[in-house]
């Protein structure tokens, strides 16, 4: 058998994957010597301003940053329009989301912000520009294939924030001021990273083009609106709980939220690749061969990683996170069903996304988010962080249902083509020439 990092799609997502995987281990443990440190409560809080800065970004971006991998794979001989636009779009759009999220928050303090200090939110707030901007440069750098070049900056802020966050309380102790401003500093540092490498690349021949632009905006609007449920459907738990049960509850459950995220790593890298893929692959035959077969070896690697993890979560967070953080373990259980039927989502929802974005990329979150919702409002007051975690794994697996539906059909696969692991899967991991177009 011949090494199957020799075939470049695996070789990517071994790449992407594990890149992902060092930063949500450093973030990991960013967040173990926080909570160690400083305690739930401040666990809490950072976790309310991440999610807060987090659907800003996305809130903001108009999907735009997503046309960038589209367009520049549909349309190679716009490369200078397409790059221009997402950099300025990137650099504007940024000032423009801040003021948005500051003035929003100011408005709806008390149920935004709950227990987490406004000063500490203020300073927070400049280090939006730069997440956004850092979105839009690093969603270029993969439309251009550099796919090293896109997972660098996650190496350099993941492994900056982790020594930063130590460095931070052994020097100032117990505050959270120096936690953010660090976050800041980091998100600059990327930014600048981000556009060495885009000027390295020969890429910044400034030369925007507005028609262009309405083009990806009328593309990325239909995107956007999806990934905006979705994020929604992602971080509205932790709003929820912060709202309801305070920071202390939060900062237990958003330490479950991240010991499941391993769970979804290798989804999410083969998710961003397989976007890239199917937007510059022009037979539609071997698009929806080659998802296919990405789907039913993601199950094979799935199944024994939460089946550990469920054995385990019981002696995995109390041994990382102290006994403070015990009732997580539970949390995380009843969340792991939810990771399983959102990593499989992922792949489908990205495929789509590379042929064009059909409606369901928007009704299917959509429908997730209300659900889930409408039942955490009523179960997280009466069940707390457990009922938090099951509503959310109903959620997700609805949003699959939904998704499996259309993908099966519009690509006349059957269920079991999606789920099912085949013995030539196994041989074409191991060397199949990469140029022919696999069954489905």
């Amino acid at each position: 058998m011949r090494n199957p990092l020799r075939v470049r799609f695996v070789r990517h997502v071994a790449m992407t994957g594990g890149t992902q995987v060092f930063q949500a281990a450093f973030a990991m443990l960013a967040g173990i010597v926080v909570a160690r440190a400083l305690g739930p409560s401040a666990r809490g809080t950072l976790a309310v301003l991440t999610a807060l800065g987090t659907i800003t970004v996305l809130l903001a971006s108009l999907g735009i940053h997503l046309s960038g991998v589209y367009f520049l794979g549909r349309f190679p001989d716009e490369a200078d329009a397409i790059v221009s636009n997402n950099l300025l779009t990137g650099a504007l759009g940024g000032i423009a989301a801040a003021v948005g999220l500051t003035c929003v928050t100011l408005a709806f303090q008390r149920e935004l912000l709950h227990q987490v200090d406004l000063a500490l939110f203020l300073t927070f707030v400049f280090c939006v520009p730069f997440l956004y901007f850092n979105q839009f440069g690093r969603t270029l750098l993969l439309g251009m294939g550099k796919v090293g070049q896109y997972n660098l900056p996650d190496i350099v802020g993941g492994s900056t924030l982790l020594a930063g966050t130590i460095a931070a309380i052994a020097v100032f102790g117990k505050h959270l001021e120096p936690l953010v401003a660090l976050r800041i500093v980091v998100e600059v540092g990327i930014a600048a990273v981000i556009l060495l490498m885009l000027r390295r690349s020969g890429s910044l021949h400034l030369s925007p083009s507005r028609p262009l632009l309405r083009r990806q905006l009328k593309y990325g609007i239909r995107n956007y609106t999806g990934s905006v449920f979705w994020l929604c459907l992602l971080q509205a738990d932790i709003v929820l709980c912060s709202h309801f049960l305070g920071s202390g509850q939060t900062g237990i459950y958003a330490v479950a939220v991240s010991l499941g995220i391993p769970i979804t790593i290798l989804a999410a890298a083969i998710g961003t690749l397989t976007f890239q893929r199917v937007s510059s692959e022009e037979h539609r035959a071997t698009r929806v061969a080659q998802t296919n077969r990405t789907a039913r070896m993601l199950v094979v690697l799935l199944v024994p990683a939460v089946i550990g993890m469920a054995a385990l979560a019981h002696v995995i967070v109390p041994l990382i996170y102290g006994e403070r953080f015990s009732a997580g373990a539970t949390a995380l259980i009843l969340l792991l069903p939810g990771f399983v039927a959102f990593s499989l989502e992922v792949v489908m929802m990205n495929f789509l996304a590379g042929e064009g974005t059909p409606p369901v990329v928007i009704w299917a979150p959509a429908v997730g988010l209300a659900v889930n919702i409408a039942a955490n409002i009523f179960v997280i007051p009466r069940w707390g962080i457990n009922g938090a975690s099951v509503t959310s794994s109903v959620a997700y697996t609805v949003v699959l249902l939904l998704v499996l539906r259309y993908y099966t059909r519009s690509t006349r696969s059957k269920v079991a083509d999606v789920f099912v692991t085949r013995r030539d899967d196994v041989r074409a991991f191991f060397g199949a020439a990469e140029g022919a177009a696999p069954a489905a």
